[in-house]
């Protein structure tokens, strides 16, 4: 997947997958969403992931009021703090994962 894909692009993507029970959603093979295996494909979070190291570029979650955020941050676990660039809001949870994903280079230079 080039990073030069546009938002409905990653939206496309998204809705073509071909087994909605994987919980990887996308990978370009320097990076992937992967949605949290204790919740339900249709609700909770996932995160964004360098597959070269491992670590957490950022993520999303459904909200309590049915809408999603999507987030770019350092990983906590390493420097203390969560350095978060806000991305959201957004109605669907696909719309979030698009927005993380577009976002992924930037968050990656973050870390």
């Amino acid at each position: 997947m080039h990073s030069n894909m546009t938002h409905e692009q990653v939206l496309t993507l998204l809705k073509s997958a071909a087994n909605p029970d994987e919980r990887v959603l996308l990978d370009d093979g320097e990076f992937f969403v992967e949605h949290n295996v204790n919740c339900s494909l249709d609700s909770g979070n996932g995160f964004l992931s360098a597959r070269s190291s491992g670590d957490c570029l950022g993520g999303y979650a459904q909200r309590v009021d049915g809408m999603w955020d999507a987030d770019t941050a350092k990983c906590p676990c390493y420097s203390g703090d969560t350095d978060c660039t806000p991305l959201g809001p957004f109605e669907s949870r696909d719309e979030a994962i698009a927005a993380l994903w577009l976002s992924r280079l930037t968050a990656y230079s973050k870390i």
